[in-house]
C-alpha cells in the first residue's frame, strides 16, 4: 500500500524500515499482507495462512472498499490489531460451523520481538441460506519483552452477529472486550470495550442506506493515545451508491461525542463534532 493511509498499517519491523518520511500527512509505504496459503482437501476442507496477513477479529475490515462507511468505528480504529504474523489455520467443521485457530506474533508486528507468540482462534457459524451468521473470535499472548525477562499479557475478543431481518433490511450487532495487564505495577490494569449496532437497507438495486450507533470506552486511556478515560461515542448515516460495477460512492454524515475530562475534538477544544465525508471507490 502506497499513500497516506499507509501508515495505519505499518506494522512493527519490516514495514517501519521502509518508513521514508516521519510526517503522518504524508505519502508513504506499507505491505499489509505478504503470506503464502495452502489448501488441503481433507473433510470439508482445511486452509492455512503463513505469513503476513490481515486480522479476523472483528466486524469492519481494513481494506476500505469493503466496509460500508467511508469512516470506521472507534472499536475497530483503537480497540482491534489489523494485521499479523504468523500461522492461521482455517477447518471448516462442517457446512455450516468453521473453526479457526494459529498462533502469530502479537499485534500489528511484521518480525520484532519474535519471542511473543499469542494464539488467535475463533468460530463462526452461517445458517444454509447466508442470511444469519455469528462468529467469535479472540486473541491472547505477550504484548511486549523487556530484555526478555518480563512480559505483559494481552487479550481481546470479538463477538458479531448479523441477521437478515427481510431481503432488503440487515441489522448486525458487534461487542468487544480487551484487557492488559501494565509492566508498571504501581499502574493498575487496563481494559477497553465496545458496542456496535448497524442497519443497512437497499433502497434500489444500485443504492443502499446504512446507520451505526457506537459505544466506545477506555477506562485508562490506553487505547485512544489521550492518557485520560473516556467514554466516545458515533452516530454515523450514510449512502452507498453504487453507478457501474467499477464506480461507486460513499457519503454519510457522523456525529461524534465524548465523556472525558479533557476535551477530544477539534484540536482538543471541544468534545463533540459534526462531520461530512464522502470518498469514490473505482474497482479494477
Amino acid at each position: 500500500m502506497y499513500g497516506s493511509d499507509s501508515k495505519f498499517t505499518q506494522a512493527n519491523g519490516w514495514d517501519k524500515n521502509l518508513i521514508t518520511n516521519n510526517n503522518p500527512q504524508q505519502y508513504d509505504i506499507a505491505i499489509p499482507q505478504a503470506y503464502l496459503e495452502v489448501f488441503a482437501p481433507f473433510s470439508h476442507g482445511v486452509s492455512a495462512k503463513i505469513g503476513h496477513f490481515y486480522t479476523i477479529i472483528g466486524n469492519e475490515v481494513v481494506t476500505a472498499p469493503n466496509n460500508f462507511f467511508y469512516s470506521h468505528s472507534y472499536t475497530m480504529q483503537y480497540g482491534e490489531p489489523f494485521t499479523h504474523t504468523g500461522i492461521l489455520v482455517n477447518y471448516a467443521l462442517n457446512d455450516a460451523f468453521t473453526l479457526n485457530a494459529g498462533t502469530v506474533t502479537g499485534w500489528d508486528n511484521f518480525n520484532e520481538n519474535l519471542a511473543n507468540w499469542n494464539f488467535l482462534g475463533g468460530l463462526s457459524w452461517t445458517n444454509d441460506d447466508a442470511t444469519d451468521s455469528v462468529s467469535w473470535s479472540v486473541i491472547s499472548g505477550n504484548s511486549n519483552n523487556l530484555n526478555n525477562t518480563s512480559s505483559t499479557n494481552r487479550t481481546m475478543y470479538s463477538f458479531v452477529l448479523s441477521h437478515s431481518i427481510t431481503n432488503k433490511l440487515q441489522y448486525a450487532f458487534q461487542h468487544d472486550f480487551g484487557y492488559q495487564v501494565q509492566p508498571n505495577q504501581n499502574i493498575s490494569n487496563s481494559y477497553w470495550y465496545g458496542i456496535n449496532q448497524y442497519l443497512f437497507y437497499d433502497l434500489t438495486d444500485t443504492v443502499s442506506a446504512g446507520f451505526r450507533g457506537e459505544w466506545f470506552c477506555d477506562n485508562k486511556g490506553t487505547r485512544l493515545n489521550m492518557g485520560t478515560p473516556g467514554n466516545y461515542f458515533e452516530l454515523t448515516t450514510g449512502l452507498n451508491w453504487k453507478l457501474r460495477d467499477w464506480f461507486s460512492l460513499r457519503p454519510e454524515i457522523r456525529y461524534d461525542w465524548a465523556n472525558s475530562k479533557i476535551n477530544t475534538y477539534d484540536n482538543q477544544t471541544k468534545n463533540n463534532q459534526l462531520e461530512f465525508a464522502m470518498d469514490i471507490i473505482l474497482a479494477f
